[in-house]
């Protein structure tokens, strides 16, 4: 179904679209309470007053303050926004790689 069968290698683009969306909400999920600590220290000199003295501090008052569920926090919306770009790019980067490579036969 998502293989391409009449004789290139290569995965077909619905494959390549659905491992796209899949591996950028694997990625945005990962790597969302970094994402998290990132917002909170670029937003906290907006008030005037500095409520963290950096990454580790941040994360500590973080993780105190609502747990595991404050780090994870804005997940879904940024699932929501990564899925379809990364889907888009891992589909327009391997069709044009597969394009532009040199027949099968040219390869070392």
């Amino acid at each position: 179904m998502f293989v391409d069968t009449e004789g290139s290698a290569g995965i077909h683009p619905s494959g390549l679209l659905l491992a796209g969306f899949a591996a950028g909400g694997v990625a945005a999920w990962a790597t969302n309470p970094l994402e998290t600590i990132c917002t909170r220290l670029m937003t906290q000199a907006s008030g005037g007053i500095v409520r963290y003295s950096g990454i580790l501090d941040a994360f500590a008052q973080i993780h105190a303050a609502g747990g595991v569920t404050a780090l994870f926090s804005g997940s879904l919306p940024r699932m929501i926004y990564c899925m379809p770009f990364s889907a888009l790019h891992l589909a327009i980067y391997e069709s044009c790689r597969q394009m532009l490579a040199p027949p099968s036969s040219e390869r070392k």
